[in-house]
């Protein structure tokens, strides 16, 4: 009987440290834990894994000096997205997106205020310039189906920037018109600022820095000067226009006030020096220098009469008389030279535009005070 139970106690104690290996195999296998090491850990919370679809941050329960833990359950980076994961791009922040897709740091739109004609400021949006420029226009890609991602990025509030828009053309408030053939110009000076010279000499260009310098063809005499100008500039005429010629107005005191004399009694409405009325419809009776250039023939004889030209200008019959405004100086307010339509103009400098001294310029010096509406 002694011997039996030794046998079958014998059989027992090394059946059971077999039960508790089978235990541990069976354990390690399904859970990669023990039931010795889960009786352990029980009690512990169970890892969390945040966000399945971004970077996974996983609480790791505390270790107990004598668990073996398997170092292929808990990766060593807190931070690292799982492979072939997709990034969650609804609720990550902008620049978590533009690191994922670019690797670079997002692109921050900065508003800048520029100043307009108007006064007013006006926002237009400026990229950092500290971007290449293939990196701000490479479009965010999908890692995961190669497919666009939409991003929204908003302004970052900065101090304005005021950035200088030259303005366009502006109207003057008077402009000096000067025919120049090869006249001194030092008289002009203290009016450069103010003055359109039109060149019809060989110069390069202005003997010092003007307003407007402008080369054109040596024809018509000064009225074809002062009908060019008028064409070209009809929609952005000065608010009052002086008409001289290069050589000033000294020479010709009798006839002519100075350039700020002319600008003084345009507010009066005085725009020339009117000496009596003109009304004589016939031919000029040239003298002096001026019946030797038409004898010679380097004057052009008119075709016409005076009043025949008065007739074939403004399309009626000549009055009695008009002022008399000579010496081809004179002024004239945008108002009364738009008076007379763009084509009336045109018309006009016909008669001057094919000789470098036709007659019909001495017909148009009698005719300034009736164009220029002068009382």
């Amino acid at each position: 009987m002694t011997n039996e139970y030794r046998r079958l106690a014998g059989s027992r104690a090394c059946f059971i440290p077999l039960l508790i290996s089978i235990a541990f195999a069976v354990g390690y296998l399904m859970g990669h834990r023990s039931p010795v090491q889960s009786a352990i850990v029980e009690h512990r919370s169970p890892g969390k894994i945040v966000n399945a679809n971004g970077p996974r941050k996983i609480q790791r329960p505390a270790q107990s000096g004598n668990v073996r833990q398997d170092p292929r359950q808990y990766p060593s980076t807190l931070d690292q997205p799982r492979p072939n994961a997709v990034p969650d791009i609804q609720n990550a922040s902008p620049s978590r997106i533009f690191s994922v897709v670019h690797g670079t740091p997002p692109l921050r739109p900065v508003e800048v205020f520029a100043s307009s004609q108007s006064g007013r400021s006006s926002p237009v949006q400026e990229s950092q310039s500290n971007l290449s420029h293939s990196a701000i226009n490479a479009p965010p890609v999908n890692v995961a189906s190669g497919g666009p991602v939409k991003t929204v990025t908003k302004s970052i509030p900065v101090a304005p920037t005021k950035v200088t828009v030259k303005p366009g053309p502006q109207t003057l408030e008077y402009e000096m018109v000067i025919s120049h053939y090869n006249e001194p110009l030092d008289w002009l000076r203290p009016y450069a600022d103010h003055s359109h010279v039109y060149h019809k000499g060989s110069d390069r260009g202005p003997p010092f820095a003007m307003y407007k310098w402008e080369r054109i063809p040596n024809v018509g005499r000064e009225p074809h000067t002062y009908l060019h100008h008028i064409i070209n500039n009809y929609d952005h005429l000065a608010d009052l226009t002086v008409f001289m010629q290069g050589h000033g107005t000294s020479k010709d005191q009798s006839w002519c006030y100075t350039p700020m004399e002319f600008i003084t009694n345009a507010k009066s409405n005085i725009f020339c020096k009117n000496r009596g009325s003109y009304h004589s419809w016939g031919r000029i009776n040239h003298f002096g220098k001026w019946l030797a250039e038409l004898s010679s023939g380097r004057m052009r004889r008119a075709k016409t009469t005076v009043g025949e030209f008065y007739t074939a200008l403004f399309g009626t019959q000549p009055p009695p008389s008009v002022p008399r405004c000579l010496a081809g100086c004179f002024s004239a307010t945008r108002e009364n030279l738009r008076l007379h339509p763009l084509s009336f103009y045109q018309k006009a400098i016909t008669f001057v535009n094919d000789h470098s001294n036709p007659e019909e310029a001495h017909y148009f010096e009698r005719l300034w005070g009736a164009i220029i509406n002068a009382k």
